[in-house]
């Protein structure tokens, strides 16, 4: 499955874009290209995104101010123009930094996410353990 355009999700509306202030996981495990961009921003109930056959997306992957999301989903992903993360508090560093790794690993910063984490393969999916 492709999706020619951009994904975005928001949990506030400045430019009209869609917004899900509620959305707590977003699954789309058969998705597999997004031509566009995939911004997830300020999405406070965000918890759990599973992508993990989405190996490209066009022009950047965007996620910021998202305070309770634990899980990136992002596994298989090898493709795209530019990526940011920012302020994931809540994200495990090490699942941010091994999708950095299989995209661009001297042009991806990992400026947020816990370093308490431990992250598994498991049927090939990269699964984070985190500290409750």
């Amino acid at each position: 499955v492709t999706v020619g355009g951009s994904g975005n999700a928001s949990g506030s509306s400045s430019s009209g874009e869609v917004v899900w202030p509620k959305l707590t996981d977003l699954r789309l495990p058969n998705l597999t290209t997004i031509g566009g961009e995939l911004f997830i921003y300020l999405t406070n109930a965000l918890v759990e995104m599973d992508l993990r056959n989405v190996e490209s997306i066009g022009y950047r992957v965007y996620y910021e101010r998202n305070t309770v999301l634990r899980r990136v989903g992002l596994d298989s992903l090898t493709q795209t123009g530019s990526i940011i993360f920012s302020a994931c508090f809540e994200a495990a560093r090490c699942e941010i930094e091994a999708i950095c790794n299989q995209v661009a690993p001297t042009t991806c910063p990992v400026s947020s996410g816990l370093t308490t984490c431990t992250c598994e393969t498991s049927c090939g999916r990269l699964t984070p353990v985190c500290p409750t």
